[in-house]
């Protein structure tokens, strides 16, 4: 069942994607737990991921790419998250 608001998620997925390739990209932040996109973000840097962990608290777990953007934000909150390399990243770097 999806939450009634996206501030209650515990589990993230987040990634980098193209507003226009080469030039300009954001963010796209998943719900883990059931798939569905819940924020775009404007920017793939650190800042960016950092302001929006910052208003959900709740947030334990993050899944991401190797990004050291994403890590750095997710270090620089100062709380206990857990960060998981995504299936995705994982399946690509093996080939």
């Amino acid at each position: 069942m999806r939450p009634s608001t996206y501030t209650e998620v515990r589990k993230i997925g987040v990634d980098d994607w193209a507003w226009r390739k080469g030039v300009t990209y954001g963010s796209i932040v998943i719900d883990y737990e059931n798939g569905w996109p819940i924020d775009l973000l404007v920017g793939r840097e650190t800042e960016s991921f950092r302001q929006w962990l910052e208003g959900h608290e709740k947030v334990s777990v993050v899944s991401r790419d190797r990004s050291t953007d994403y890590s750095s934000a997710v270090a620089s909150t100062g709380r206990s998250i857990n960060e998981v390399a995504d299936k995705f990243h994982l399946v690509k770097s093996d080939g």
